[in-house]
């Protein structure tokens, strides 16, 4: 395996176990726009799908001045999210300090939203050259946090 493969099974399994009460299931390609997907079902008998982004990063919750995402990923999951029937998108970032930050993107307002073009590496996991990604900066107030156990 390399390190990327290593890494993305390291925080599906992590995620995996912030849910313990659900049963998710692992994308079968470790390239896909998401990384877990489940459904749930409500009083009535109805069930809703869902579907997460996984970002298991190596750095304190502390050290970071904003979560963001990859605006590319962001409008595709969104287009994800209406191919399989409205499903919910989650987005979890965790860090070393077992803090964990998760957003609903379907609850999200664009208006609520910063876009800033950043430098980043090509790949996130392996060493690779800088370039410059168009981000979306996910506001504090709007996740949900959980310490991993």
């Amino acid at each position: 395996m390399t390190a990327f493969e290593i890494r993305e099974e390291i925080g599906r399994d992590k995620a995996i176990k912030l849910f313990p009460n659900y049963q998710l299931v692992k994308s079968p390609d470790l390239f896909s726009h998401w990384d877990i997907s489940g459904c749930t079902t409500n009083v009535a008998g109805e069930t809703k799908e869902f579907l997460i982004e996984v970002k298991d990063r190596d750095i304190t919750s502390k050290s970071v001045p904003d979560i963001f995402m990859e605006w590319y990923k962001y409008q595709e999951l969104l287009k994800l999210s209406e191919a399989n029937n409205d499903a919910d998108i989650f987005y979890l970032s965790m860090f070393s300090d077992n803090i964990a930050y998760i957003y609903n993107l379907k609850k999200l307002k664009v208006s609520e939203l910063v876009l800033e073009v950043r430098k980043v590496k090509k790949t996130t996991v392996e060493d690779s050259e800088i370039i410059d990604k168009l981000m979306v900066l996910l506001p504090f107030n709007k996740a949900q946090i959980k310490k991993l156990k």
